[in-house]
């Protein structure tokens, strides 16, 4: 699961913050997700996420110990394909010109979760949660798209958390405790379990037919599993960039017990990390 530092407000956020700490209203519309990589950018001065691949509009909101949440479904119709979840952004609509703009900003790295909508059932949909800390003394008006508004205190020093949960493990959760007298298990619900199960790809690849293949010890891999697999993408881009080529040439993936068995259209040159999520 994508695994988030606190986020950051941007510049363009702090400015809007500015207004609204001077009594004009925010309204926080929506979260956006993507797969963009930072490079080295500086998270302040971001105005967009780096590559949007989704959002949730803001349709829920609370106030509890001087925090302030905002969430919202993902559904699948607002995800423009499979993706892995590198980037969450929150998104504010300046008072002045209306123009939405991103107001605070984190970036997962390498520790991301894929999301995709064509892979489950209806379980799918995902709640996604920004807190808000707030301290200090003065007031300001934050509006979301609901008929209610919250007076909250002053945000200039802000700290924006992130969760997630799947929308059936949420419900578990909140309904029957950990210990409690009546227990169940996620799979009890409904909810699939999911693990990602990583293994390096080795050069040395065997030849039948004019393919190539190669069989990979993968612990924990059931010959059942229908896993999605990608490459797992470090800080170094150019060896991400000779992953990517290498893997570009794999066809076809036959999962056994504790392995897979990848097969190529030519042999890779190049040895590659991988991952394979696999959802049971």
């Amino acid at each position: 699961m994508a695994s988030f530092p606190t986020m950051t407000v941007t510049n363009a956020g702090q400015a809007a913050l500015t207004k609204g700490l001077n009594g004009q209203e925010l309204s926080f519309p929506k979260i956006v997700l993507g797969d963009g990589e930072l490079n080295g950018q500086s998270i302040s001065t971001l105005t967009a996420m780096i590559r949007q691949k989704a959002y949730c509009d803001v349709t829920r909101k609370a106030v509890t110990g001087g925090a302030y949440q905002v969430g919202g479904l993902l559904l699948p119709a607002n995800i423009t394909s499979g993706f892995y979840w590198r980037e969450i952004g929150l998104i504010v609509t300046d008072p002045d010109t209306g123009a939405e703009v991103l107001y605070a900003y984190a970036n997962a790295g390498t520790a991301t979760d894929y999301i995709d909508p064509n892979a489950t059932d209806s379980r799918f949909e995902k709640n996604i949660y920004v807190n808000t800390k707030i301290s200090s003394a003065s007031s300001v008006t934050i509006s979301i798209p609901s008929s209610d508004t919250y007076a909250l205190a002053d945000m200039s020093n802000i700290n924006l958390e992130l969760a997630l949960k799947v929308f059936a493990a949420a419900v578990h959760a909140a309904n029957h405790a950990t210990g409690g007298s009546d227990p169940l298990t996620p799979a009890q619900i409904g909810a699939a379990a999911t693990e990602t199960l990583t293994a390096t790809i080795s050069t040395g690849w065997s030849s039948s037919g004019g393919y190539y293949y190669k069989q990979v010890s993968v612990p924990g891999m059931l010959a059942t599993d229908n896993p999605i697999a990608d490459i797992l993408p470090g800080s170094d881009n150019a060896a991400n960039k000779l992953y990517a080529e290498a893997w570009g040439k794999v066809l076809r993936i036959d999962t056994l017990d504790g392995a897979v068995k990848l097969w190529c259209t030519a042999a890779p040159t190049t040895a590659f990390p991988a991952q394979f999520k696999v959802v049971r």
